[in-house]
């Protein structure tokens, strides 16, 4: 199998943020990084617009199906690079912001779904976080990254095995997603919703429920603080059921935060503001996670499911700059309803059947995920 260097066979640019001013309600559609969620996929509306003379004059920058586009620019250089879209028919035209990277190949050397599996490989990935400097990717960077580069019926033919494997991965996904709908529904159905208030629950802020606390990466300079008796979470942990991919020692467990079974971790900074999870062991995390361990007066699962419902909260609540940001001191303002002890308990019950479905579910889709993964592995190995 034969490399060459990215730009050999694709464009590699920026998007182009519009300014404040020029954003509209209506208009050409503005692809940013919200508009893509944690897995990839285009959350099927946008929520930002320029006029179309502004748009014309940036016709490079306008996404057209088959770019991949990659996240360049974020508050903290772990975050760059960590979410990455195959653009679709769905946002023909729309404008990139200056936070994606394109990469639009050349169709006549380099096959679109080819491009973007290579791309979002572990081995690609790692490249290209290699290639960050402080908190950006720049497409120079990226353009000289060498990628394998087969016959072109091949390609497709890698790619067609791919897209099966990944569709395998988001059927499961969605059967996750739909068990995760049915809590919320058990949830409202029991409670009303949290926004309305309807049923007049008392309503407490976080800091009067729990003890809430930002996390803290040990010095990683320091071996010892790193081992395998406390897991460590970081934002990619915190979905699927997935365990931490690292851990510290007791020693640099002490120089982190740590917290107990139970506790709810939310994410608070960055394109995955919101995104939360329940801690299913004593455990530490990074500082881009706040947590919450909770007192008597809320369940741990209770808790979390009426922490997804003020999600809108977490975000609105969070700094507008190029990504957000959401600090404890404004994080523990944040007020959930707070019914009776026995009311949360009940609701526990009626969702222990559904939580172990989903556990049997998660198991399902983790088991896709390390079949692509490894898929990926051998296609651009030479393997496949």
């Amino acid at each position: 199998m034969s490399f060459v260097s990215l730009d050999e066979v694709a464009e590699v640019f920026n998007g182009k943020t519009p300014a404040k001013s020029d954003q509209r309600e209506t208009g050409h559609p503005v692809l940013k990084i919200r508009d893509v969620d944690d897995a990839g996929q285009f959350r099927g509306a946008f929520g930002s617009f320029v006029d179309h003379e502004l748009a014309a004059q940036h016709k490079k920058k306008q996404v057209a199906p088959g770019d991949t586009l990659i996240l360049n620019a974020a508050h903290n250089a772990s975050y760059v690079g960590s979410k990455s879209f195959f653009a679709t028919e769905g946002v023909r035209g729309a404008l990139a912001t200056g936070e994606w990277l394109l990469v639009r190949p050349d169709y006549r050397r380099l096959h679109a779904g080819f491009a973007h599996y290579w791309l979002t490989s572990v081995a690609a990935r790692s490249a290209i976080r290699d290639q960050v400097k402080g908190i950006h990717l720049y497409p120079k960077d990226v353009a000289r990254l060498s990628l394998p580069l087969p016959p072109l019926d091949e390609q497709r033919r890698i790619a067609a095995i791919l897209d099966k494997a990944d569709a395998l991965r988001r059927k499961r996904k969605r059967a996750l997603d739909l068990l995760d709908s049915l809590t919320q529904s058990i949830f409202l159905e029991m409670f009303g919703d949290p926004k309305l208030n309807s049923k007049n629950w008392s309503k407490m802020a976080l800091e009067d429920v729990g003890k809430v606390s930002t996390g803290k990466t040990p010095p990683t300079d320091d071996p010892s603080n790193f081992g395998s008796e406390v897991p460590f979470m970081t934002p990619g942990d915190l979905a699927m059921g997935r365990r931490a991919g690292r851990a510290l020692s007791e020693l640099g467990a002490e120089k982190s935060k740590v917290v107990q079974e139970g506790a709810a971790l939310v994410c608070c900074i960055g394109a995955t503001i919101g995104k939360m999870d329940i801690a299913k062991e004593r455990c530490s995390f990074n500082q881009q996670i706040n947590a919450v361990q909770w007192s008597n007066k809320v369940t741990p699962q209770f808790g979390l499911h009426a922490l997804r419902f003020v999600k809108h909260q977490i975000i609105e609540r969070a700094l507008s700059t190029t990504l957000p940001i959401l600090k404890k001191s404004e994080f523990q303002k944040i007020t959930i309803i707070v019914p009776p002890i026995d009311h949360q308990l009940e609701f526990d019950k009626q969702t222990t059947v559904v939580h172990a479905q989903f556990e049997i579910a998660t198991n399902y889709y983790n088991e896709s995920c390390t079949l692509f993964a490894s898929l990926q592995s051998r296609a651009f190995s030479g393997q496949l």
